[in-house]
């Protein structure tokens, strides 16, 4: 499609048939002056990054935060209809937000808005509490606790020992236990009784058959599962609640096979509810697929909600509460880089110019550590005829280019398409929300005090969200200056020692 009708049609119409992500469009529209404009809050991009980002000669990082209320309302909504179809009972389910997709503290807010808090170390429970100390959240707020959580501590409390305090503070907490844990909690619970769960080592999987053949660092086997919750109903202090099975991330499983699976951790729950009443809940971890994804969440829930019911009524035992632990669907959607063309020039036999962006593609690690694919749109000059473009940022780095190094050597000719007016072209890089700060390095939101990639400027950032009035607001931070950016690695009179 694209080489019929590069150079005959405007971005808008073009992008609208060849980027099939519904969010995008969802999120973004383009003005009668052809200028990139979020929907709700009719604000253009070019303007944000004019008054925030160019005054630093940055890129703009730009966070939605009405986004991750949105997306909580939206996996309700979704499971809500599935369940309606298969005739299962719309208060079993409970979500949460994976903060560890994106830990900022106003995207974790507003995710808490609709949804529950899952996380994986101590960083995410202490400022989970600390928003509850401020009123800042609902007080009746859940909290699931995953990832390791014994290790000798020196210098911070510890997560086991901060699951425990909070407990004991009243906050209805579940830590998900795997190997060597359930020790530490039955010694150290002090006060009532710790709701726990057990985390199964699990996969996508044809037959229960090939469960002992899982190959994963977390989590027990089937005959571990049963010993863990043996001794946990003996424990005076610990009640086994939630069985834990994550098969992975369903965006990269066929929704049926994805039920299929996830019915075999339907019959554990099943088997263990038999001789535990108190467990309650089956946790299907992570990785519910995002808006982004173009998945089909009614062709997995569906059939593994009507597999639920056929199990436990098989088994006589209560239907489980399905909890669900989302980050990407949550966040992914929520936040946009954007950045200004600093150059452009031809360096290629084929003529494909490259178009130098003014900061670093390493701020999308996503590119090449979980080779997820991020698509760029034009911000403005949106009404010219589209060219084919490659992009490259101002270091020096080989494989700091869209396509990537990679896609070149396989392809050439591989290019992505752009509108042809390259003067004072802005470009977006929308649905980045998810994992990008996390995995890149996340500074103060409000003022970046961060040394980037070969001393490059760090994305300014900027929030947007909606006061209690419904008013869209809009606030941005600054950049670390190359005196502090000097400072931060060292060069300053305190270290002049080191060098002598």
């Amino acid at each position: 499609m694209w080489e019929r009708t590069i150079g005959q049609t405007t971005a808008e119409t073009l992008l609208r048939e060849t980027l099939k992500n519904p969010a995008v469009w969802e999120i973004f529209a383009y003005d009668r002056d052809w200028n990139l404009c979020f929907r709700e809050h009719g604000l253009r991009v070019i303007d944000i990054h004019q008054e925030h980002g160019q005054k630093f000669d940055a890129p703009t990082q730009i966070t939605d935060l009405t986004i991750p209320e949105k997306r909580g309302r939206d996996i309700k909504r979704i499971c809500k209809t599935a369940a309606e179809v298969a005739g299962y009972p719309q208060d079993k389910f409970r979500f949460h937000f994976a903060e560890k997709a994106n830990f900022k503290a106003p995207v974790v807010a507003a995710a808490l808005k609709e949804l529950h808090m899952e996380t994986s170390g101590e960083l995410g429970l202490h400022n989970f509490m600390w928003l509850r100390s401020k009123g800042l959240i609902a007080q009746d707020k859940k909290v699931i606790c995953n990832g390791p959580k014994l290790r000798v501590h020196r210098f911070d409390k510890g997560y086991a020992e901060t699951i425990i305090e909070a407990f004991e503070k009243g906050l209805d907490i579940t830590p998900v236990l795997v190997q060597g844990e359930s020790d530490f909690f039955r010694r150290n619970v002090r006060k009532g009784r710790m709701s726990v769960g057990i985390r199964s080592k699990f996969a996508v999987l044809e037959d229960k058959k090939q469960l002992p053949g899982v190959v994963s660092p977390f989590g027990f086997d089937w005959e571990g599962v049963q010993n863990e919750a043996a001794k946990i109903a003996a424990s005076p202090n610990l009640k086994f609640t939630m069985l834990h099975a994550m098969s992975s991330a369903a965006s990269a499983v066929n929704p049926e096979a994805f039920a299929k699976s996830a019915l075999i951790a339907a019959e554990q729950y099943a088997v263990l509810k038999r001789k535990y009443p108190t467990l309650t809940d089956l946790n299907l971890g992570g990785g519910f697929p995002s808006i982004d994804s173009g998945y089909k969440h009614q062709e997995f829930l569906v059939p593994f909600l009507r597999g639920v019911k056929n199990i436990c009524e098989r088994y006589g035992v209560e239907l489980p509460t399905i909890v669900i632990e989302s980050g990407s669907f949550i966040a992914t959607n929520c936040e946009h880089l954007v950045y200004p063309i600093t150059n452009t020039f031809i360096n290629s036999s084929d003529g494909i110019p490259w178009l130098e962006l003014g900061g670093n593609l390493l701020n999308i690690p996503d590119l090449w550590i979980q080779e997820d694919s991020f698509n760029f749109i034009p911000a403005n000059n949106a009404n010219s005829p589209l060219t084919r473009v490659r992009f490259h940022d101002l270091s020096c780095d080989s494989n700091s280019t869209v396509p990537t190094k990679e896609q070149l050597t396989a392809n050439p000719r591989a290019s992505v398409v752009m509108t042809n007016n390259f003067k004072g072209l802005v470009v977006a890089a929308p649905c980045i929300g998810a994992y990008q700060d996390v995995l890149g390095g996340v500074g103060n939101p409000r003022e970046q005090k961060i040394v980037n990639h070969c001393g490059l400027p760090e994305p300014v950032q900027v929030y947007i969200w909606k006061d209690s009035s419904g008013r869209t607001r809009i606030v941005g931070g600054g950049r670390a200056t190359i005196r502090e950016q000097s400072g931060i690695v060292g060069f300053s009179d305190s270290f002049i020692p080191l060098f002598k």
